[in-house]
């Protein structure tokens, strides 16, 4: 800040004698660039975000729905009668109800968000901006269920395995939705929340296919949410951890899972 203030002095005092020259000559003096100013002193227009305000209802809402889905881990809960009285009722209402719809289902919000600021809509963050927010929510969100997965070994309505809780496909979707949500709500109100549309959907895809509980899908939504709140947290600190104050960084960090192989990694890439 003091360096700004003697070069915004130095060029005052300079310009005022130009011009009292230029009075007393006659001959006023045509407006020049200074060019003692060192180039990497002038500011850029391009500038690190600032950081991302979390609100309360962004940590108490998805909290809640995960402890709300945990609690039907146990046998004695009211949440697990829920959840186990709920797939009765479905499987005897659909008992061959089947659709690949939720599978892609889920990414649509993302999907539509990065499109939609491709193509001018105006967001938060750029296109190539939202896409990192969401290698990083994807990755905190892979990794997290996951993990959880083969702690709770809970499982599956369908019998094909134990990792019922959380539903993964719910966290995807809720995650995409809540990052579509958080770019168009002070630009777009009603097109940010029509992703959860999308994200109630695959929820309730995930319980007629007997492949969740209701318990599995409150506790992936939370996980989901949460997942994109804390990347919108990481990104600032990333960008400005990396950032060169120059229009295009050198350095780029994707986090990186696959859900395949079940594995969690970083993508490094640097511009010469």
């Amino acid at each position: 800040m003091a360096l700004w203030s003697v070069l915004l002095i130095s060029g005052t005092d300079c310009l005022a004698q130009r011009l009292d020259f230029a009075t007393a000559s006659g001959n006023p003096e045509p407006p020049s660039r200074d060019t003692t100013v060192p180039h990497f002193l002038i500011p850029q227009t391009v500038e690190p975000e600032r950081g991302f305000h979390l609100t309360a209802a962004g940590i108490t809402i998805p909290a809640a729905l995960i402890g709300i889905g945990a609690s039907g881990l146990s046998t004695n809960s009211p949440m697990y009668k829920l959840n186990h009285s709920t797939a009765k009722e479905i499987y005897e209402d659909h008992p061959h109800f089947y659709t690949w719809v939720d599978d892609y289902l889920k990414y649509l919000p993302a999907a539509a968000t990065a499109a939609l600021e491709a193509a001018g809509v105006k967001g938060k963050h750029t296109a190539g901006q939202t896409a990192i927010i969401y290698a990083i929510s994807y990755a905190i969100m892979g990794i997290s269920t996951e993990a959880v997965k083969h702690i709770a070994r809970e499982t599956r309505p369908d019998g094909t395995d134990d990792l019922s809780f959380p539903s993964g496909h719910t966290a995807t979707a809720f995650a995409s939705a809540e990052l579509m949500r958080l770019e168009f709500k002070d630009t777009h109100p009603l097109l940010a929340w029509s992703g959860y549309l999308a994200a109630l959907g695959t929820g309730a895809l995930r319980m007629y296919k007997q492949r969740h509980y209701a318990g599995d899908v409150a506790a992936g939504a939370g996980v989901g949410i949460l997942s994109t709140e804390a990347a919108y947290l990481i990104y600032p600190v990333l960008q400005r951890t990396f950032s060169r104050k120059q229009a295009t960084p050198k350095v780029v960090l994707l986090p990186a899972y696959d859900a395949q192989w079940k594995t969690a990694g970083v993508n490094f890439t640097y511009h010469f």
